[in-house]
């Protein structure tokens, strides 16, 4: 075994970083058999393990001081081992990837063995740790290895001692692997649907209902033979079946007694509806619904109102436009679950035209943000269908021309410029009775009350200048929060904005009369941007999902690259707009794709939830 010590190339960069290598060396010494065993039994995978290992090291060279704090060396070094293992399998994209056997050393659990019994024994207990889920095998080996108590793994883990010891008993019954997945096929058979529950495939609704397609009073029951070497326990065989039940995500499972050799398992399931009925219950809607679409084809529409008071003015039905928004996505997710694409297409495209309603100029704040949930419903829609493979080369075509109309970062932008041009308006013109009346038409106080509000009471006795110099303060502001958008290359600058926002907490954190109304006017611009650059990313990473679902349609696989999707699939394909790079696109081993933008911290964490913005495909 040649381990990383012995690299040239290694020792050369220890040498130049580590202000002390003997004590670097004297680590490796003590602790790299411990250190390579665990990292062995975790990956089960030796060209992995070894990767780990040098990367430890390196790491320690880089930065000595982080041994020297340590109070246990072993336990650091093992918790380090640990993190490190684990951003590489979250980088793979696999909790077990493997790509070669067991080396006879490795099978032998990672020290010789004269004694053939003892090696036998060795070599059995190895291929029972490779049955074991990763999480579990490593709390198996430093128990059994380390010799650590369960405390201590929890520490290393960053998990509750509790977790550790039971990952460490469970499970507490053996059952073939092969019997297992034989099982899972007859129960998911029953079903109906291999990616089904008990009422076959199911959606969790805009509203927070799960949709189904079928009610639950057409589950098919399913009796299963189980052979054992002596009846199982209810407990056992408990463990038995949560070892495999794919769709226990869809409810609880409950398992009893149904006699001396019988067992009852049954599930409770949250409150479901049925696709066709929460159709038929919506159908009623219709007529509203084609009211709507003929509305929104009229190029502009004004709601009468006085324009000249900013934040008096009328404003859009925000709920109302909420509510339209997820009765029609759930009305679309029911149509998906029956198989009808092009009805589901119908009310997708209304959801994506009430976007319109929000771009009234003036543009508020809180219609930007209005649209970009609506926007954010609409996408999850798509998903929805993508993840069903409902979609047809039709359906998502004209998706495809709907996602390239999404703009989120411009409308934004104007509702920035808006807001501060309502602002610095109503500063200027509004007095104390005018703002009185303002709150009083809002339902805020009144008489005597009012004289308590401080806003009223700076507006009736600050001086002029004190106003103008909240005004200047908004106007600033503001557009270093516009300067947060680069709309010519299409790019959310998250530096730019974190900085602002830090600007906003300083500026704010502390009385001034300079600042006083701007603190109430000026809103929280790195969460609105951030949440919106979110949604515009998935907006774009909706519009490749399409495009590579019309070329599984037509090759029988995903693409291996983006850029074979240009020009048949896609005009062009959307950059990330965190760095203005080409999204990060990869296959999977079992034949799906990771799409996904390096997020806010423009780090690429290699599609993990660490930092990335990921589209799972399904």
């Amino acid at each position: 075994m040649i381990f990383p010590r012995q690299n040239p190339a290694w020792r050369a960069s220890c040498s130049k970083q580590m202000p002390a290598p003997i004590i670097l060396e004297q680590l490796y010494d003590e602790h790299v058999q411990a250190l390579f065993s665990f990292l062995l039994s975790f990956t089960r995978n030796e060209t992995d393990a070894r990767d780990v290992l040098q990367g430890l090291f390196v790491k320690l060279a880089q930065r000595p001081e982080l041994i020297k704090c340590a109070r246990d060396q072993r336990a650091f070094l093992l918790r380090l081992a640990h993190n490190l293992a684990v951003d590489l399998i979250r980088r793979r994209g696999s909790r077990e990837k493997s790509h070669e056997k067991m080396a006879a050393e490795n099978a032998a659990l990672f020290a010789p063995a004269a004694d053939p019994d003892e090696r036998a024994f060795r070599e059995s207990l190895a291929a029972a740790l490779g049955e074991l889920p990763a999480d579990q095998r490593a709390v198996v080996h430093l128990k059994l290895w380390e010799g650590l108590t369960f405390e201590q793994i929890a520490e290393l883990q960053g998990i509750s001692p509790n977790t550790a010891a039971s990952r460490y008993r469970y499970p507490e019954v053996y059952a073939d692997p092969a019997a297992l997945e034989h099982i899972k096929k007859l129960i998911l058979n029953a079903f109906g649907s291999q990616k089904a529950g008990p009422q076959g495939p199911t959606l969790l609704g805009a509203q927070g209902s799960m949709l189904a397609t079928r009610p639950l009073n057409q589950a098919k029951p399913v009796r299963v033979l189980v052979r054992a070497d002596k009846a199982p326990a209810i407990k056992e065989f408990s463990e038995l079946f949560a070892l495999n039940m794919a769709w226990t995500n869809h409810g609880r499972l409950k398992i009893e007694s149904a006699g001396s050799n019988f067992f009852r398992v049954s599930m409770s399931l949250p409150p479901v509806l049925a696709a066709a009925d929460y159709l038929a219950w919506s159908d009623e809607l219709k007529p509203k619904f084609d009211a709507i679409r003929q509305a929104l084809k009229r190029p502009s529409a004004r709601m009468e109102g006085d324009y000249e008071r900013p934040f008096g003015r009328p404003i859009q039905n925000f709920i109302a436009v909420r509510n339209a928004a997820q009765t029609l996505a759930q009305r679309a997710q029911c149509y998906l679950l029956l198989g009808q694409p092009e009805p589901a297409l119908h009310e997708l495209e209304l959801i994506h035209n009430l976007s319109h309603v929000m771009e009234a100029e003036p543009v508020t704040l809180v219609a930007a943000m209005v649209d970009v949930a609506v926007t954010g419903l609409y996408v999850s829609t798509i998903a929805d269908g993508l993840k069903l493979q409902a979609w047809r080369e039709t359906q998502l075509a004209a998706i495809q021309a709907q996602l390239e109309e999404v703009n989120l970062p411009l409308l934004l932008v104007h509702s920035f410029e808006a807001e501060r041009a309502g602002s610095c308006r109503m500063i200027e013109t509004t007095t104390g009775a005018g703002f009185a009346k303002l709150m009083s038409d809002r339902g805020g106080a009144k008489g005597w009350e009012r004289a308590k509000d401080p806003i009223f009471l700076f507006f009736t006795f600050a001086p002029r200048g004190w106003l103008y110099q909240n005004m200047a303060a908004i106007t600033i502001l503001d557009q270093k929060a516009i300067d947060g958008f680069d709309l010519a290359k299409g790019l959310v600058l998250p530096q730019k904005t974190d900085s602002i926002g830090r600007e906003l907490h300083q500026t704010f954190s502390h009385f001034s009369p300079y600042t006083f109304l701007a603190s109430h006017l000026v809103p929280s611009f790195t969460k609105v941007s951030g949440t919106l650059a979110r949604t515009q990313t998935l907006a774009n990473q909706a519009l490749i999902a399409c495009a590579s679902e019309r070329y599984r349609l037509a090759r029988g696989q995903y693409p291996e690259a983006l850029d074979v999707l240009v020009p048949q699939f896609t005009e062009k394909l959307p950059h990330d707009i965190i760095g203005g790079q080409p999204l990060k696109y990869h296959r999977t081993d079992d034949g799906q794709f990771v799409l996904y933008s390096v997020g806010w911290n423009e780090t690429d964490d290699g599609g993990t939830e660490k930092g990335d913005w990921a589209w799972r495909n399904p």
